[in-house]
């Protein structure tokens, strides 16, 4: 059995490494190991013991939903140009 703690211990992983690039603080950075092992942020302050509000959790999920949209968006119009933009952290998000 995986313990909750241990995503903070474990790196992002390799297809969604680009990701780290938008998240960049600890603190986005321990919300994004979180939000990939368990797609939820109900928990997030409590697992991993890292004071943050409700408010702020919900805003950087609209971030990776977006983002996440974006890039499977650029893959299946085979947009290079944007998938490119986006895995070097250069999209603009609005």
């Amino acid at each position: 059995m995986r313990f909750v703690s241990d995503f903070l211990n474990e790196p992002v992983p390799s297809e969604s490494f680009w990701m780290s690039r938008y998240f960049k603080r600890d603190l986005g950075y321990d919300f994004l190991k979180y939000f990939l092992s368990f797609r939820t942020t109900v928990h997030f302050s409590e697992h991993s013991g890292r004071p943050c509000s409700k408010r702020w959790t919900e805003k950087m999920k609209r971030k990776f939903v977006r983002l996440e949209n974006e890039h499977s968006r650029a893959k299946k119009e085979l947009d290079f140009e944007k998938l490119a933009e986006i895995e070097m952290g250069q999209f603009k998000l609005k």
